[in-house]
């Protein structure tokens, strides 16, 4: 997206830009900022080809448009904090966290290659471990539901209903032993209607599928790629509005995914239907 805002791609004029910039100053809509839109931005640093002085307009963006304060908390907290919240009947907590300092450091020293490329080779890392964890707990679901006897599924929206039950199930079995009581007493079913937890099922059940109960093809093995859309599809719950320029209509992009189950008070959309609502 911050791409195709910086080098004014598939339409976009310069005016556009200014609008975006306009309802962002005024306060009409705030652009979170988030470890994976950060990483996506420096990973302009791999691209040998890309001008000293591209990247500096690309960081230059980045940094004019978003939240520079906050920014979303990590998956696992996200899920974790409305687990907790939904046991003791309490308001949801708040989305975001203040920029760690060490995180604002390496902001402010935007154009410092050296920082920037330490900082998106430890997010890389980190999808790479995610990646291995997912594949690791696929792996040992496979070999016991050969042994159980459990087949294929025809479809995604089987596998989500098959699975979706299951994998709140697991959240709230990590939970310390009094919220999750509290969880099962007031009723696992309803948690599928929090936006995290339902983002974060949807996906999980997407992989599920996809390297593991669909009875087309072959399943693969996780990607390191997997790893950062899980971390983005939960991450998109924050939000009310997921902009993105890929097309819904791709079947596999986190957008389709996102979209084969409906989530109350969350749309995804593209800049230009976005620019058409300002």
């Amino acid at each position: 997206m911050f791409a195709d805002i910086c080098e004014l791609r598939r339409g976009l004029t310069a005016d556009d830009v200014t609008r975006i910039q306009k309802a962002v100053d005024s306060g009409a809509i705030t652009i979170a900022g988030s470890y994976i839109l950060i990483e996506e931005t420096i990973s302009l640093l791999r691209d040998s080809e890309k001008s000293e002085a591209g990247y500096r307009q690309h960081i230059k963006t980045l940094l004019s448009l978003i939240d520079t304060e906050r920014i979303i908390k990590q998956h696992h907290e996200l899920t974790r904090d409305d687990c907790l919240s939904y046991a003791y009947g309490n308001p949801k907590t708040e989305r975001t966290s203040a920029l760690p300092a060490e995180f604002r450091g390496v902001l402010d020293l935007s154009s410092n290659r050296d920082d920037l490329k330490t900082l998106a080779e430890q997010i890389q890392t980190f999808y790479e471990s995610m990646a291995a964890d997912i594949q690791k707990d696929l792996d040992k679901a496979i070999v016991e539901c050969k042994r159980r006897g459990i087949g294929k599924a025809n479809s995604f929206q089987e596998v989500w209903e098959r699975m979706s039950p299951l994998l709140v199930e697991r959240l709230v079995d990590g939970l310390p032993r009094i919220p999750k009581r509290l969880c099962r007493k007031r009723g696992l079913d309803a948690m599928l209607n929090i936006k995290s937890i339902r983002m974060y099922t949807i996906y999980s059940c997407w992989l599920r599928y996809w390297y593991w109960l669909r009875s087309d093809g072959t399943p693969g093995k996780i990607k390191s790629s997997d790893g950062g859309d899980f971390f983005h599809a939960v991450c998109a719950s924050a939000a009310d509005i997921f902009v993105t320029q890929e097309s819904k209509d791709k079947k596999g992009k986190l957008p389709w995914i996102l979209s084969q189950v409906p989530t109350q008070g969350f749309r995804i959309m593209s800049l230009q239907e976005l620019l058409k609502m300002l």
